[in-house]
């Protein structure tokens, strides 16, 4: 089995954005999801995992809140994703926010 680290990042938009897939025949481990705001206002953001390509969808985080200056970290523990899942955020603002993630992949 091999091992990737990874970090992945996108500026949020007032839509649900793909901040990362898990590749095919791969496991990922995500070990942190953090949302940075670099603006002056206080903004709401959510996370959330699709399972296999437009199956179930199960929220991580649900309009949280980012104050202005700040960051928000939403995993306490590991999150792992199968093959072929998808993590998305979103922003109430777009351009407001940074999202990033720090992953494991194993395949």
């Amino acid at each position: 089995m091999a091992n990737l680290y990874k970090s992945v990042a996108i500026t949020t938009r007032a839509n649900f954005d793909s901040l990362y897939t898990t590749p095919s025949s791969t496991q990922a481990i995500v070990k942190s999801i953090y949302f940075s705001n670099h603006n002056t206002g206080t903004y709401y953001v959510s996370a959330k995992v699709e399972i296999s390509n437009g199956g179930t969808q199960f929220y991580l985080l649900n309009s949280g809140s980012v104050p202005p200056n700040t960051t928000l970290q939403i995993l306490d523990g590991n999150f792992v994703l199968n093959a072929d899942c998808d993590l998305y955020v979103w922003c109430d603002q777009s351009s407001a926010v940074h999202a990033s993630a720090s992953i494991l992949e194993i395949s």
